[in-house]
């Protein structure tokens, strides 16, 4: 049996998510962020509601009711090529405006290479590659493409990570530590 062996490069930069009022406008680096996934969910009620940030960044959320229950709610932001963002306990009064809420959204960074055969040099296609911070706060998957190569840039945030590749018949799991920069 062979290891695989992985070639990698780091990369990331750092965007600034900005809500304000239970009508949002979410903003990165001054410009806004549209396509964004958001979504509230109550602490105690079972309200909840999600929605997509339009073109000028904008989205407003809207409960079962029309409006937000009564509640301190989970808020978070989802999109490709940032970091999942979650704030808690943002209070809500029913039928009222919550402003000053404020969610850092960093943009993800990216770490990308290929798997080979350590001993042909052979890219090795369909291998299951994971990173993940070692710090636990962020994880991206991927499969190598057909030259052994593979590419993830979703919820990496900066720091170490570790970048494993397993599940590849005939070869031994191998993982490798890798930094993960401004």
């Amino acid at each position: 049996m062979s290891k695989s062996k992985l070639c990698t490069i780091a990369v990331a930069l750092f965007l600034v998510l900005c809500l304000s009022a239970n009508s949002f406008t979410v903003f990165g680096a001054a410009t806004p962020v549209s396509g964004a996934y958001v979504y509230a969910n109550g602490n105690v009620t079972d309200d909840s509601s999600s929605t997509t940030s339009g073109a000028s960044g904008t989205f407003l959320l809207n409960g079962a009711t029309g409006f937000l229950d009564s509640d301190n709610y989970t808020l978070s932001a989802v999109d490709t090529g940032f970091v999942d963002t979650t704030v808690n306990n943002i209070a809500v009064t029913a039928g009222s405006t919550t402003s000053g809420v404020v969610i850092l959204m960093p943009v993800s960074g990216g770490v990308s290479g290929t798997v080979t055969d350590a001993t042909s040099g052979a890219p090795i296609s369909s291998a299951s590659v994971i990173a993940e911070t070692v710090s636990g706060t962020g994880e991206d998957y991927a499969l190598t493409s057909s030259n052994g190569g593979f590419f993830m840039a979703s919820n990496l945030p900066t720091g170490l990570t570790t970048v494993s590749v397993s599940n590849q018949v005939g070869y031994m799991d191998n993982s490798l530590n890798v930094s993960v920069t401004e």
